[in-house]
């Protein structure tokens, strides 16, 4: 296995002064966008946006794969250049312009939707959408790889836990309340602009978010490697995992948990069309989601710190499991609940979401910064992250199911996948156990 132990840059991140600024302007970054986020979630405002624009289950089910596999694929073909980097900000900022610029287009599509075909403005939102999700994904390497040489491994887990709290806790006071009135048949804004105004609250929120971390202090990477091309950097992907099993341990878990997530931007729309909700629910449902993420957060980052990011990972795979569980229960008590009670059972599918999703965020960015060394830290990232790209296409299989089989029987499948995921989770080894053991065997 690689080596572990981390490879200063330069001061050790813990002796550096800046720590506790750069800590602030994380924070703050994660922050907006979380709050972004909740106003154009893709699993509950976008999704009924595309369904409203004519979009198929199976076209609404690329929502959340554009999402992921945007932000992840295209690492594998920034990698050489990211590690090449003595300072990987230049990555993010570049990228984060042009992601702003992006997003900005597609307010002014979706304001101006009536004037044009509906399968017009689909079209050039999914291509927006993906444009965006692809930029994000070209800066992403250097996002990860700044908060890995600024944040220490002990504090990394507050780090993400505190971004995802506080804005957990403004989406849950702001976003929750808003998307529901703006959304509600009675709103202030009729389709198209109500969600048009949406997306341009996510912008406002994004906005602050990229300048501050834009103004991290990033210390120098010391005698990085020359420029690697793309087709060098795939063909070295069977090697790295043949070579580290712990990282196919940890690439096998996270694709099976992709597979555990497949019913995720179907709920809501389970709700809405077999349950017979009404529309101002989503602002609830959104509400119950970012508020159950935001507290789980102060759990999870004592998890992560104090324990590690295997148990914290065995724990949200846990919880993700009962999710589809929890659906297909409150689909079994359809014939004796009318669809207000339905409805408002049908929340814990989202109170459990919120508690699984943020913790898992952590764990996934936290274990891999701490398997890796320095040195080879960025192709690790783009390996698994390349992977998990193209298992992020599986929700669109979601939408191939409902089609076939409906949604309950789609329930049923993730139940399954979620078991298995747990199952590869209580595989992983602890790298920071492992890091010790290494440093043990070196002094003997």
């Amino acid at each position: 296995m690689q080596a572990i132990v981390q490879q200063p840059t330069a001061p050790l991140t813990s002796e550096r002064p800046s720590l506790r600024r750069n800590m602030l302007l994380g924070i703050f970054n994660g922050v907006g966008f979380s709050l972004g986020d909740a106003f154009s979630d893709p699993n509950l405002v976008l999704t009924v946006l595309v369904s409203q624009l004519g979009g198929s289950p199976e076209v609404i089910g690329l929502l959340p794969t554009l999402r992921n596999a945007g932000w992840l694929l295209p690492q594998m073909f920034s990698a050489g250049w990211v590690q090449s980097l003595r300072y990987k900000l230049t990555a993010y900022r570049l990228t984060g312009l042009i992601r702003w610029l992006i997003w900005l287009g597609m307010v002014l599509v979706v304001w101006n939707a009536a004037r044009w075909s509906t399968s017009l403005v689909l079209l050039l939102f999914l291509l927006m959408y993906a444009a965006y999700n692809l930029t994000a994904g070209m800066g992403a390497l250097g996002f990860q790889d700044v908060v890995a040489k600024t944040i220490p491994a002990q504090r990394r887990g507050t780090f993400f836990g505190l971004r995802n709290f506080f804005g957990g806790l403004l989406g849950f006071v702001l976003a929750g309340p808003l998307v529901g009135w703006i959304l509600a048949r009675s709103g202030p804004f009729a389709f198209p602009h109500n969600f048009a105004v949406l997306l341009l609250l996510t912008l406002l929120a994004i906005t602050p978010a990229l300048i501050a971390f834009a103004f991290i202090d990033e210390p120098p990477t010391l005698d990085p490697p020359t420029r690697a091309s793309t087709k060098a950097l795939l063909r070295q992907i069977p090697a790295v995992l043949r070579r580290d099993a712990d990282l196919r341990r940890y690439v096998n878990s996270r694709i099976v948990s992709r597979l555990a997530m497949l019913a995720d931007p179907f709920y809501v729309l389970y709700a809405s069309e077999v349950l017979h909700v009404p529309p101002r629910m989503i602002g609830v449902y959104l509400a119950l989601r970012v508020f159950s993420a935001a507290f789980s957060n102060l759990y999870w980052a004592r998890v992560a710190d104090r324990h590690g990011n295997r148990l914290l990972t065995l724990l949200t795979n846990a919880i993700w499991m009962l999710v589809p569980v929890w659906a297909l229960l409150v689909a079994a008590c359809g014939i004796w609940f009318a669809p207000t009670v339905l409805g408002w059972l049908f929340g814990g599918v989202f109170i459990l979401t919120g508690l699984s999703i943020d913790g898992a965020g952590i764990a996934q960015l936290s274990y891999l910064m701490e398997l890796a060394s320095e040195h080879d830290r960025p192709l690790y990232l783009a390996v698994a992250n390349t992977l998990m790209g193209v298992a992020s296409f599986f929700p669109v299989i979601g939408g191939v199911i409902i089609g076939w089989l409906g949604y309950e029987a789609l329930f049923v499948l993730t139940v399954a996948f979620g078991l298995w995921a747990l199952w590869l989770s209580y595989r992983l080894r602890e790298p920071r156990t492992l890091a010790a053991g290494e440093l043990a065997a070196a002094s003997a």
